[in-house]
């Protein structure tokens, strides 16, 4: 009986790249990809980049559709399917991923030079499939970025309890030698409006004064 042949899925970078690599023992054997075991793959992807060596026995090229990359490496014979192909072009390539010194890529089959709209209809295609495609973050990186977030929204409370007069009183008093008025600007969190009217407010109160144009010193 003759072996079926593995199926060529139309498939999304991104998801492949996010899919959970299945090793049989120590060789690769398939990608799992939305509870779909995907060993080929048939994608229309712009080629973003491309090497050949200078024997002409090796190339790549590096494909992207805006949710990924990933680079199609042909070896010996199969290399000629990449020659003529340049950065810029859109592309089909249907053929096998594989997986070598912690790299994921696609051997190829097939590789076509298509018209770009056929990379549009093939989106359309995929987001009536698998819906649109959602970036998945790092754990980690999302803790990071909630967390320096939540750092600048309390540095901003902070500013605004205090107000933008005793936080300018209170760098003065913190430079002995004064401070420049550029730099309560870059620091504090207040509009140039607001702090260039808290400054003539307080020089005119008598609290500070300018010794020189642009520079400011509390009253000993």
């Amino acid at each position: 009986m003759a072996q079926l042949r593995q199926i060529a899925y139309k498939i999304r970078l991104g998801d492949v790249l996010n899919g959970n690599i299945v090793f049989d023992g120590e060789k690769f054997s398939s990608l799992e990809v939305k509870e779909k075991k995907v060993s080929r793959v048939n994608v229309i992807c712009n080629i973003v980049d491309k090497y050949e060596n200078p024997e002409k026995s090796y190339n790549t090229i590096t494909l992207d559709d805006g949710t990924g990359q990933i680079r199609v490496k042909a070896f010996s014979d199969s290399s000629i399917l990449l020659k003529g192909m340049e950065i810029g072009d859109t592309v089909r390539i249907v053929g096998w991923l594989r997986y070598y010194n912690d790299e994921l890529y696609i051997l190829p089959e097939i590789a076509v030079r298509l018209d770009p709209k056929w990379g549009y209809v093939r989106r359309l295609e995929l987001i009536k499939e698998y819906g649109e495609f959602k970036e998945i973050e790092p754990v980690a990186e999302k803790v990071e970025q909630v967390e320096e977030v939540e750092e600048i929204e309390r540095e901003k409370i902070m500013d605004m309890e205090e107000g933008p007069k005793m936080l300018i009183l209170k760098k003065i008093k913190e430079n002995a030698e004064g401070i420049d008025i550029e730099k309560l600007i870059m620091e504090l969190k207040f509009s140039v409006e607001e702090i260039n009217g808290t400054i003539k407010n307080l020089i005119a109160e008598g609290e500070i004064y300018e010794p020189r144009p642009g520079h400011l010193r509390g009253l000993d």
